[in-house]
């Protein structure tokens, strides 16, 4: 098996990024301010309505609410709390509170949180809510179901619901700039998670949740949101059925994972992988699909083989999977590899001859 030392982490390609803040407005109606040292709403400090020693207020309460909970909560948890109780430090806070409006009475204490994201936090997190509101009908709401919760927390303009409002450009156009990056327009790498045992593939399935999937060579595929956060529990675990090896560099593994392009209907996905077979080592690709009442748990009980293919060496057996437009599953299974190209009549290397 792969050396549980060889880490890697998952950066995003990002070009120089540019935000900007339009109708900004803090929660005591004056205008959000700049130059600002913040440590735990870091993101806010160039622009938002936070001052240094109303952040490290935010930092001690956060750290006192997750303290109330076990490791494994604080974990999934900790960026959950930090984005919500950072709302308050957001150059939009006025307008994600439901505070625009001085005449109004029915302000919230809970910031308006867009669908997916409300649907995520509530998935993972729902138990600290009596911590991080005061509301009686949010946290009745929350009892009933996800979608009562998301629904009773959504703000009049969902325009400027979190996270979305960091990213509409139509409502940011108006405003300050601020730059985030290089000055140079240079691309810039930004880690978005580590700890991975060789990630060999991120893709999203077509069902507009948005989810990351991030394929590991071990055999495991973990979900991840745009946030950073993620799923304890693997999306799918093969781990049984893949074979890997410990040599340094060694190719084989699970190598490919694509989603049906009717996923949202039908849940079937594929996986590209290398397994041993009464001694033999092939690579197969399978059709799998999701359990019907939980489409965050792929089902490996489910697996039908649709190809399986001799591999004569331990590098160069492909592993990508695409759906091209016209819905055809495309599989890449590599040219059989080891040094020399030396299978098959003319080598497995490509044959010039063939485009004669």
């Amino acid at each position: 098996m792969i050396s549980k030392s060889l880490v890697f982490k998952i950066l995003l390609l990002s070009g120089s990024l540019s935000f900007t803040w339009s109708h900004p407005q803090c929660t005591d109606f004056y205008p959000p301010f700049e130059d600002v040292n913040l440590q735990y709403c870091s993101q806010y400090q160039e622009f938002g309505c936070c001052v240094a020693e109303r952040d490290a207020e935010l930092q001690d309460l956060a750290s006192s609410i997750l303290s109330n909970f076990p490791e494994k909560v604080r974990g999934d948890c900790d960026n959950f709390v930090r984005d919500i109780l950072c709302q308050e430090c957001s150059p939009y806070a006025a307008h994600v509170f439901n505070m625009e409006d001085r005449s109004r009475a029915d302000w919230s204490d809970f910031p308006g949180l867009c669908t997916e994201y409300c649907r995520n936090f509530h998935q993972t997190c729902d138990q600290l809510l009596p911590y991080l509101t005061r509301s009686q009908a949010l946290l009745n709401a929350s009892t009933e179901s996800i979608d009562a919760f998301c629904d009773a927390q959504m703000i009049d303009d969902v325009d400027y619901c979190f996270p979305d409002i960091l990213y509409d450009m139509d409502l940011n156009d108006q405003v300050r700039e601020s730059q985030i990056g290089s000055s140079d327009d240079c691309l810039c790498l930004e880690e978005f998670a580590n700890n991975l045992r060789n990630p060999l593939a991120l893709t999203f399935a077509s069902d507009s949740t948005h989810r990351i999937y991030v394929v590991e060579q071990t055999g495991v595929v973990t979900i991840f949101f745009r946030n950073g956060s993620y799923l304890h529990d693997p999306f799918l675990d093969i781990q049984d059925l893949v074979y890997v090896s410990s040599r340094t560099g060694d190719e084989r593994g699970l190598l490919g994972l694509a989603f049906h392009p009717n996923y949202a209907e039908n849940r079937k996905l594929y996986v590209h992988y290398t397994t041993s077979y009464e001694g033999t080592l092939y690579v197969r690709i399978s059709e799998l699909e999701s359990f019907p009442n939980d489409t965050n748990r792929a089902d490996a009980r489910t697996e039908r083989v649709l190809i399986q293919v001799e591999q004569p060496a331990g590098n160069h057996n492909g592993g990508s999977l695409f759906f091209d437009l016209e819905g055809y599953l495309l599989i890449s299974l590599g040219d059989g590899g080891r040094a020399g190209d030396p299978f098959g009549e003319f080598g497995n290397g490509l044959n010039l001859k063939f485009f004669a």
